[in-house]
């Protein structure tokens, strides 16, 4: 090395804002730190905010404002929610209770048909047993209007006819004589 051009090497002390030193070589008489290896955080395994121009400060003061808002807007959202499910289950309430009604309804209305079926099946039964009622009383009134005939007709004025037959025997006779024709 050339004498006059390097700079001297002396040993000196480092000091630490913590206050721990430490001894080294260094071409300056005094050295100051803000951060040693035991006051780091990663070495040694404590947070520590450094902050030599304010600045954490100042964020600090600009953002806890803002961590009031989020607080105030996380509770609104939690009263909103609660406002809402509120307001959904009033809905499903309703709606199931227009249900049962709608339900109660239905049954009425059914009950009320089959009443009226009921009653008028009963109706109808009448009349057709009315029916068979005047059914038999006027099969069984030319019977007895005919003995009566009989009985006022003590003369008879004309002889009945021999030849007449019911209907019935008629038209059988009347097929037995067309298929005597085709044979």
């Amino acid at each position: 090395m050339k004498k006059g051009i390097h700079p001297d090497y002396k040993d000196i002390t480092v000091t630490c804002v913590c206050g721990n030193t430490i001894e080294t070589g260094s071409v300056k008489d005094k050295i100051r730190v803000e951060i040693c290896s035991a006051c780091h955080p990663f070495y040694a395994g404590t947070q520590k905010i450094v902050d030599t121009e304010g600045r954490v400060d100042r964020f600090k003061n600009r953002y806890k404002n803002l961590e009031a808002q989020k607080k105030s807007s996380k509770k609104l959202k939690a009263e909103k929610r609660a406002q809402e499910e509120a307001e959904k289950k009033a809905a499903e309430e309703a709606k199931e209770l227009e249900r049962k009604k709608a339900e109660k309804q239905a049954k009425k209305e059914a009950k009320l048909k089959a009443r009226a079926r009921a009653k008028q099946a009963e109706e109808m039964k009448k009349q057709l047993e009315e029916k068979q009622k005047a059914k038999i009383e006027e099969a069984k009134a030319p019977e007895v209007g005919e003995k009566k005939e009989e009985k006022s007709q003590a003369e008879p004025s004309e002889e009945p006819k021999a030849t007449e037959k019911p209907p019935e025997t008629v038209a059988e006779e009347k097929k037995e004589t067309q298929s005597e024709v085709n044979s």
